[in-house]
Order: structure tokens, then sequence, then C-alpha cells
């Protein structure tokens, strides 16, 4: 087994982790890096040996990141072995190492090779040092230092490779990064077996965790191909002694809101200071050094992850504790449900039964009553309007099972009473209700895909909503809940016109009150004349509910008044109230002539005298009305 650090950005505690789409537990250190344990029965892969790692951030607001490759490679056994240094040994910048690899031919001479590689690279293809052995029919093999494109320093024009003989008083050179000392260095052969013998000084550049690789080609082709020896650290020479195990101790059984202090012991006990503590989960206190304390509020198995690091170099260990509540058995029963349902449609119920004692219960019995308006359809066992399970044990510390079953509705349900009882009169009951509650559609929609919500067959009662693809960014579920009316006060010159619905939205079954959509929908809603009444139908609009009044802002529609039906448009438009209103017609109240009464010094007017009206019109709620006189 081995640890993968993972380093990105905005990672946080409730950040998930995914090994070749398989969940694994990420031990959070910070916003920028964490970690995950691969078991050596991950690697078991098949060809190209590639594994994907991947991130996901919780919702609202979270989402997968992009995979990232980690490549696996198998060696071949029996032909190459690392003698010097071990697997996992550390290399000091400006003091000299000697690596020794030993390789035997299947069958043939060692000099029918051509050239013998040691490369040390990382897992970003960063190379610390690259040497060659180029084997010469008939004269002595020669030592090439390459870089991490393969190429070699040259000595004239025409591109000579520099090179030299082992145990020559000179020294090949990449600035900053690796010295290779030509006199402290060695090949030798005989029969099958080539030695090579490098001795190196890693410069500043170097530092870092590498693969030992080694490959050995013919003129053919590859003899030994690409064979992961094991690694090497590269540390700081103000650095020397990096830290290579740590090992966590404390208690491995506890009782919850009790504190425990669990310690570090690193090795090699003169590991270089500082040295950096990283605890996972956050401890009460202690985070950042050898010794932290933890409580554990709810029972259950909880692992406690260490990492320390220094020069660089990195060790972790993980210690498991289990918390329970008492030395009996304790139950507690907790029930879910889909918060929304359309009439009809199955609805699953999901009951959670938890042990949080350190003794195992035995012969448990649940019950759960049927709620007023559901109907029994599958799951449990029924007996009149319960449904009831038998369960044989259920361990401590935590363990949970479950049990479901199906049933359908017409009407919103609230479910209240169920429990479970065990062996010994151990017993619980549910401690909420749980409330389903109907809507007239519903949708499950994601960034990628384009969700349509409809209801109604006649085109006077239709309503179809369409919510295009990136108007989310996580798995949301968006439901639609038609009302009989407004709900909230009018205009003063607004009449309600016989539609009116909620938007909502739920994530991980939970309603978000403040959800907006990010994209704009289309809506067709249908309409009857009949609830018209006074109503102007060519000002027909939806409005929509902000809190204290309506509006109609970003909301835009067509009205088709010989079909009955309205075309609108929502722009980006947040989970509330919605209706459709109609400005009021302007109808007189009375029928009533009003007639003009013309004097002419007091004196009703004479016969020769004449009034007419000229013209009527309606300013507002007014008629007004002008007039022409004559003989005056």
């Amino acid at each position: 087994d081995f640890w993968v650090q993972i380093r990105g950005s905005g990672f946080t505690p409730q950040t998930l982790a995914y090994w070749n789409g398989q969940s694994r537990t990420p031990f959070y250190t910070s916003s920028t890096r964490m970690w995950i344990r691969v078991r050596g029965s991950d690697l078991g892969l098949p060809w190209p040996r590639g594994a994907t790692i991947q991130v996901r951030n919780p919702a609202p607001g979270g989402g997968y990141s992009n995979p990232r490759t980690f490549n696996i490679t198998f060696p071949f056994l029996g032909t190459s072995e690392l003698v010097q240094p071990t697997s996992g040994a550390t290399a000091v910048t400006g003091i000299q190492t000697t690596f020794v690899l030993s390789w035997t031919h299947p069958s043939d001479s060692w000099r029918t090779m051509q050239q013998m590689d040691l490369r040390l690279r990382d897992q970003n293809n960063k190379v610390a040092a690259w040497i060659r052995v180029v084997e010469r029919p008939g004269a002595t093999s020669v030592y090439r230092l390459l870089n991490g494109a393969e190429v070699s320093a040259t000595v004239d024009e025409l591109g000579t490779p520099d090179e030299g003989l082992p145990g020559e008083a000179r020294n090949l050179v990449i600035t900053d990064t690796v010295t290779l000392h030509l006199a402290e260095s060695a090949f030798t052969g005989s029969g099958r077996t080539a030695i090579m013998t490098p001795t190196v000084t890693f410069g500043s550049a170097a530092v870092g965790v590498y693969n030992i690789e080694f490959q050995v080609d013919s003129p053919d082709g590859a003899i030994q191909a690409d064979d992961v020896l094991g690694q090497i650290q590269i540390v700081p020479g103000e650095c020397p002694f990096a830290v290579e195990r740590v090992t966590v101790s404390g208690a491995t059984d506890g009782v919850v809101n009790t504190p425990y202090t669990y310690s570090a012991t690193v090795e090699p006990v003169d590991a270089t200071a500082p040295i950096s503590y990283t605890w996972s989960p956050e401890p009460a206190s202690g985070q950042g050094t050898a010794n932290a304390t933890y409580a554990f509020a709810k029972a259950g198995d909880y692992p406690i992850f260490l990492g320390v690091e220094n020069c660089g170099s990195f060790a972790a260990d993980l210690r498991s504790v289990q918390i329970h509540t008492s030395t009996e058995p304790d139950l507690a029963i907790h029930k879910a449900a889909p918060a929304t349902t359309v009439a009809g449609a199955p609805l699953t119920y999901t009951l959670t039964i938890t042990n949080s004692g350190a003794t195992t219960a035995t012969n448990l019995f649940v019950i759960d009553e049927l709620p007023a308006g559901a109907s029994y359809l599958s799951g449990g066992t029924r007996d009149g309007n319960v449904v009831r399970w038998e369960i044989p044990t259920l361990a401590g510390y935590g363990t949970v099972t479950q049990t479901t079953y199906v049933v359908s509705t017409t009407t919103t349900l609230t479910n209240t009473n169920y429990s479970v009882n065990a062996n010994g009169g151990y017993r619980a009951n549910g401690a909420a209700p749980v409330v389903t509650q109907i809507v007239a559609a519903q949708q499950e929609t994601t960034a990628l895909t384009t969700s349509t919500l409809a209801i109604g067959a006649a085109n006077s009662t239709q309503l179809r909503m369409t919510i295009p693809a990136g108007a989310v960014a996580d798995a949301t579920r968006i439901t639609l809940m038609e009302r009989d009316g407004a709900g909230h006060t009018l205009p003063t010159d607004k009449n309600f016109a016989g539609r009116a619905f909620t938007l909502a939205a739920y994530q991980a079954n939970q309603r978000l009150p403040s959800f907006t959509l990010a994209e704009t929908i289309s809506l067709t809603l249908g309409y009857e004349d009949s609830v018209l009444g006074d109503s102007d139908e060519s000002t027909l609009a939806l409005y929509q509910w902000d809190g204290s009044a309506w509006n109609d802002s970003g909301l835009n529609c067509a009205v088709d008044t010989t079909a009955n039906r309205a075309d609108c448009t929502l722009d980006t438009p947040s989970m509330t109230d919605f209706a459709l209103l109609a400005t009021k017609a302007i109808v007189p109240t009375e029928h009533q002539l009003f007639l003009p009464l013309v004097q002419q010094n007091g004196i009703s007017s004479a016969p020769s005298l004449a009034v007419q009206i000229s013209d009527i019109g309606i300013a507002g709620e007014n008629y007004v009305i002008a007039f022409q006189t004559s003989g005056f």
C-alpha cells in the first residue's frame, strides 16, 4: 500500500476523491492538498495500466475535476536488480551517491546489449538524472549524461556526444541538477551479467522523490523494458535526515464526547527539524504538533490520519477508533422519503436503524404504520395498516441497517409512527415526521441535460416549461405546483387570469429557498376565456412574486387570443410564485346622460341659441365631452 498526494485548489473537508472511478476516503490537509491511500489490490489493472484520479466538491457550486492519469509500471522479473541504494533511501544534495545495478541476460552474453540506462523520474516526468552506458564491441564501454529530453552535451560542432570512460578523472555535468563523477564510477561484465556503478552528486534542482527506472537495449530493440526498481528521495543538504516512517498510537475503543489523545512517533528519531504534522479530520486540539486530541459526538468507526513532512519527504499512518454510547445496545431509527412526488408515482420509504452501543442487538422487530392516503405496493411484510421487518442481529459502534418499502399516493403524506425494538427491551421510536408533498410535475436535471415539465392536455389547461442545459450546476430536482389563486394581494388595476404556479428547487432532497436558474427558460401557458371576466385579454402577462410585490421583470409573453395561449420566456428566474394577470377593462358602472345648461345673463337660453356635443372621448376612467355653441 502507498499514499498518493493530490494537489489542486478549493479542497474542503467534504471533498470526495475517486481512484479509477471508485470512491476512496480522502484525508484533507489543506485547501490545496489532500491524500488517498492506494491498496496493492488497486494496481491489478489491464494494459496500459493507467488509473485515473479525480476529485469532486459537493453542491452547491461544486462539480468534478478533470481526471489525471496515474501510470503503473510492472517489472520484468528476474533480470535486473537494484543492489545499492535500497529502495526508499535518501540522497542528500552536495554529497556523492553511488548506484549499483545488476542486469543478467535471460540466455546470452551481456555484450548483446547496446546500451543500459538508469533514469530517476517522478510522476510529472521531471528527470533528476539519466545515465547511459554505451557498449562498443571490442572497446571499453563509456558513460553519457542525458537531460530529460534524452540529449547529452556535445564536444564539437558536429554534435559528438560528451562521454567518458569509467575511472576517467573528469566529470559530466548538468548544472544545478546532477554531476556524474567518472573517476568514482565503474562498469563491469562477465558471462550473462553486467554491473553498472555510477557515482553522482545531486544539485538543488534535483530535490524531490523519483522512481528508479532501468532499461537495457540491444540493436534489435529492448531486452529489458522499463523496469521500476524502487524509489529514492533527494533532499537538500541542509536537511540530511528525511522522515521515513511515522506511527500513530492511542485508543482504539472509546465513548462519545470523551477526549482521547493520539501521539506520533517519527523515524528516524533524528529526522531533521522542522517537521510538519497534519491530522485529519481536524482534531479538537494539537493540530500541527505530534500530539492531537479527539472527541467524537456520534458512535462509529473513525479513521485518524496523520501526515508528516520535512525536506519534501512524506510519511503517513492511520489509527482507527471505535466509538460507542453505552456498553449495552443503543438503538435509533430514522426515516427518509423524497420531499416531493407526483400523484400515482411509486414512492420509496427508507428506514435506517442504528446501534450506537458496544453490544450487538438481537431479534430486532421494525414496524412502520402506513400514513393516511398511502397505497401499499411492495416491501417488507404488510399486516393491516402496518409494514414490518425482522432482523436477526445488528452489531454496535454505529452499525446501521436499512429497510425499504414502496407506496403510491394522490395526496401529501405525513408519516409519524415507526419504531424498532430488540431482545432485552431495547427500543427506539421515530422522532421526526416525514412529509412528502404532491406536486403537479417534477424533473431531475443536470448541467448537461434539457428537461421539460408539462401538465394538462387541452390548450386551455396546458402548462409546458423547458429548462435548457446549463441552467443548473449540480443535479437538481425542479418541481412545479399549481395553485387555485394568485396567493398574494394583486395590484389594483390587475385581475387574476386563472393560472398560477410555484417553482421550487431541491438538491440532496432539501429545498433551496433562494435558488435561481442560470439560463432563460421557455413556458407555454393556456387559459380560459371564462375566467377573464372584465379583464382586457390583450394585456395578459406573467408576473412573479418578489417577496413584497408582483413584477414582470425578466418575463416576456406573446399572447395568442385565438388559441388562448401565452408563450413566455423567463430570464434566469428565481424559485418563487408566478401568476397570469391581466389589466382590468374600463366598464362604466352606470349609464347616465349629462346635458349642458347654457345661460345668458342669468336667463335661460332663448330658442335662437344652440349647443351641440361635438365629440365624446375616454381619458383614464373618465369621459371627455366637447361642445360647440352658436347664437351667443
